[in-house]
């Protein structure tokens, strides 16, 4: 009899890996936890965000960069605003379960900017890793990312009015 072992079977490993937050996704929400208060360590946002970039143009497909998008955004805000939890619990007199659940919702939906502009950005971030190494290109499509981006963050309606701008508010004053 033909020994018929199952064939091993990649794709569990392989689903699990996609389904857990990419290393460069977990160092972007890192970094940007950094800008804020009370770290304040607002050099960081000027780099908090190539890491997601980089993972942007290495996606296997949209769903991908989708799927980590969403996860950027709720690592993000989950980490960063996790005061709503306390909020919450303290002046919507909600028992401690009910707020962290609330705190779950909110980051699913606090940074919409991350998954609403990753198709897009991944399309341009495309374009400047295909294009030929011509400075005005590279410079041009790099500074249509950065508008793009800046703008989406600027015009979306969020509950906080919150941007990576306010990482740099600070150094001024």
């Amino acid at each position: 009899m033909a020994n018929r072992s199952a064939p091993k079977n990649k794709s569990r490993n392989g689903s699990l890996h996609r389904a857990l937050p990419d290393r460069n996704i977990l160092l972007s929400a890192a970094l940007l936890f950094l800008t804020f208060e009370p770290l304040d360590l607002w050099p960081l946002a000027g780099i908090a965000l190539v890491p997601w970039f980089f993972f942007l143009v290495r996606a296997k497909s949209a769903r991908e960069a989708l799927t980590q998008s969403l996860y950027l955004c709720f690592l993000f805000s989950v980490v960063t605003f996790a005061w709503v939890a306390y909020v919450v619990h303290q002046f919507g007199a909600l028992p401690w379960p009910l707020a962290v659940i609330a705190l779950f919702l909110f980051g699913l939906v606090a940074q919409p900017q991350f998954y609403l502009a990753a198709l897009p950005l991944q399309y341009l971030l495309r374009k400047i890793t295909d294009a030929k190494p011509n400075a005005f290109v590279v410079f041009g499509l790099g500074l249509t990312v950065a508008l793009f981006y800046a703008g989406f963050d600027w015009t979306l309606p969020k509950l906080f009015v919150d941007t990576l701008g306010h990482a740099l508010f600070m150094p001024r004053n």
